[in-house]
């Protein structure tokens, strides 16, 4: 990976020159535009944070720390640090101060980003920000994109401007992205006309659902350029009963009630051999009397995170001192029993969990939720 980013990095240094006087004869044409400008959010400890820019030429910018600190830089390629001085959440704004100064190569890789916003850079040539936190990313305005590594995050969306003729290079893999998002992000690609070996789609996680029996599923990822989207069903570890479900023009329907895991594929949508497009998602089937039933125990439910990383808050009315609650996977094994802490919100701890979908049982109810 350092050789390939090292290569990525020496093609900009190339392209930097051309750069400068395409600024040059631009700059009349972006004096009515924004400046460019970075914002993101991130999770920061008190050890430094790090990430690389690049610019198309020296000009100066100011980085906002979002602790009450700024600094001020000057140079075409820089590895900016800061530590702060207490942990927490941090909102980070990297302003132009001139319209000639122009970013170009973003590298903020593993920087437990929350949000990332670019629509200010135009000029953007390449983005890592693989192995984040993001939910969605945005790179419709970046037009001259060329390389963009987004994969080990929870992106639901990647919204990728049709017009970008330059993108040739694109992984997303481990994410929570839908067939349509990869189809159209794979379209932009084909139609570039760059090799299937340049991109790599991947594997997507997506969020578990709950579908009533007789529901047709997943309407909205059916069909791709005419092509019907092909399902594998899993239950218990072992391929679903076939009579189980039906598959029609590219949607599914459950007849009986369950827990499914259920990944589709679409040959419409072009990926590298070795990481070929897919999307996972465990699903819930249940009929109508079986909602009716979770409804009457809505006073046993979780607040809040879910998906949860470290603490899960529940609350519950009628938890008691003494009383077990237990935690099962999603193939009825319990993986943990604990008693109710002495409130109404008690927290807590799946941090060990290995990350999937999880029932909560206290009291003869049960939640579903999810650990990431």
């Amino acid at each position: 990976m350092k050789d390939y980013r090292t290569k990525v990095k020496k093609d900009i240094q190339r392209k930097v020159s051309v750069l400068s006087i395409m600024v040059v004869c631009m700059v009349v044409h972006f004096s009515a535009v924004a400046q460019d400008t970075i914002r993101f959010t991130w999770q920061a400890s008190t050890r430094e944070k790090t990430f690389d820019l690049f610019l198309a030429s020296n000009a100066t910018y100011t980085i906002d720390w979002g602790d009450g600190n700024t600094t001020q830089h000057k140079e075409k390629q820089e590895a900016l640090r800061h530590t702060y001085a207490i942990g927490g959440r941090y909102n980070v704004t990297i302003m132009a101060n001139t319209i000639d100064c122009r970013f170009t190569y973003l590298d903020c890789s593993k920087a437990e980003l929350l949000n990332l916003d670019i629509s200010n850079c135009s000029l953007l040539w390449s983005l890592y920000c693989d192995y984040n936190n993001l939910t969605s990313l945005n790179v419709s305005n970046n037009t001259q994109l060329q390389s963009l590594r987004c994969d080990y995050n929870n992106l639901t969306s990647l919204n990728v401007n049709s017009n970008s003729l330059g993108l040739a290079i694109l992984q997303c893999i481990n994410n929570r992205l839908p067939l349509s998002d990869l189809y159209a992000v794979s379209e932009i690609l084909e139609n570039n006309g760059y090799s299937r070996g340049f991109r790599s789609l991947g594997t997507q996680t997506l969020y578990p659902q709950c579908v009533t029996i007789g529901t047709a599923f997943f309407s909205d990822q059916s069909i791709f350029n005419e092509i019907y989207t092909n399902y594998t069903v899993i239950q218990d570890g072992i391929p679903a009963d076939p009579n189980d479900y039906t598959v029609t023009d590219g949607k599914i329907t459950f007849h009986t009630a369950g827990i499914y895991t259920v990944t589709m594929a679409n040959d419409a949508i072009f990926s590298s051999q070795s990481r070929p497009a897919k999307a996972m998602v465990d699903i819930e089937v249940v009929d109508d009397t079986g909602v009716a039933e979770k409804d009457k125990y809505s006073s046993l439910r979780i607040l809040y995170p879910n998906p949860a990383k470290g603490q899960l808050r529940i609350k519950n009315e009628e938890l008691r001192d003494g009383m077990v609650v237990e935690i099962f996977n999603i193939v009825g094994q319990r993986v943990l029993s604990i008693e109710s802490l002495h409130s109404l919100e008690p927290a807590i701890n799946v941090e060990t969990l290995p990350s999937g979908v999880y029932f909560l049982k206290a009291n003869g109810k049960v939640v579903k939720f999810v650990k990431e």
